[in-house]
């Protein structure tokens, strides 16, 4: 490559019809398999987010691959150590957590919206918000509390209906009903509570 060309004039594509960059993947990885540039045209077709077509060597299902992976945490990229015993952890109460995802839900936000923005498994929330898991690791306890003011801030899906309608049938009260009281107290009643089981 000659000090003023571009690095694309230098491509093992220049001079073919490019159609087939676009409908016929296998040829068009065939050229690219030989060209002195093939990385520079891979890191421009990422930094792009060019989808179509044969860049690099690779399709567009196999940069939105690299894209996720080159983005992940690298915790998740690299093979993790054997992790040592876990030491004992003692469960603590989820009362005011369970009262937070049932206030959520009078909002919409269903356990799959609670369970991206906090980390926690939506089968756990679940249990905990219905109440069948009465007790918690201090890490779930404190990953909802803290994702919770968030929560209140967060536009409702359009589903959201749906679990305004569980909430509803259930009996649960929204976030107004906690205000000026203790939501981790499980002897304070909430605000124009019908009918209250705590």
């Amino acid at each position: 490559m000659s000090a003023g060309e571009q690095w694309w004039e230098a491509g093992a594509c220049r001079g073919h019809d490019l159609r087939v960059f676009f409908e016929k993947p296998v040829v068009a990885k065939k050229v690219c398999a030989g060209c002195q540039v093939r990385e520079r045209c891979l890191t421009y077709a990422l930094d792009t987010k060019e989808w179509y077509g044969v860049w690099g060597g690779t399709s567009g299902r196999e940069r939105k691959r690299l894209l996720r992976r080159r983005s992940a945490p690298a915790s998740e990229r690299c093979r993790r150590e054997p992790k040592p015993a876990p030491a004992v952890v003692e469960l603590v109460d989820v009362t005011g957590v369970r009262r937070r995802l049932q206030a959520a839900a009078v909002l919409g936000h269903s356990v799959a919206v609670v369970s991206r923005m906090c980390g926690v498994n939506a089968s756990t929330l679940d249990k905990i918000r219905s109440g069948i898991q009465p007790r918690a690791t201090p890490v779930t306890v404190e990953a909802i509390v803290v994702a919770y003011p968030e929560l209140l801030l967060t536009p409702v899906s359009r589903e959201g209906w749906r679990t305004q309608r569980v909430a509803a049938g259930r009996g649960w009260v929204g976030p107004a009903a906690w205000l000026g009281l203790d939501i981790d107290d499980p002897r304070v009643i909430p605000k124009g509570a019908r009918h209250w089981a705590a």
